[in-house]
């Protein structure tokens, strides 16, 4: 049975702060995924997006939205095989 050291706990306590105001984090961008940052509130995460992160986010999305092509280009003589129109819709 494996235990949580005390710095696995400081990390994540650390992970789970609100990037603007380091108090308790209870959401996070949603463009960015689990990986980008998390806030306390409303008013930290316009804060932090006026502050410059909308570039980061920004980047995320197009990342995101490359990925999903890609895979969908590579999936698509499967559907196309199924008789469905788009992989991204799944019609």
């Amino acid at each position: 049975m494996s235990s949580i050291t005390a710095e696995q706990e400081e990390v994540e306590e650390i992970a789970n702060r609100c990037a603007q105001c380091q108090r308790n984090a209870t959401f996070m961008c949603s463009s960015c995924g689990h990986l980008g940052p998390k806030y306390c509130s409303v008013e930290c995460q316009k804060t932090h997006w006026q502050q410059g992160h909308y570039t980061v986010c920004k980047a995320a999305i197009r990342n995101r939205q490359r990925i999903l092509q890609e895979q969908a280009s590579s999936i698509y003589p499967l559907y196309e095989e199924k008789g469905m129109i788009d992989p991204l819709l799944n019609v």
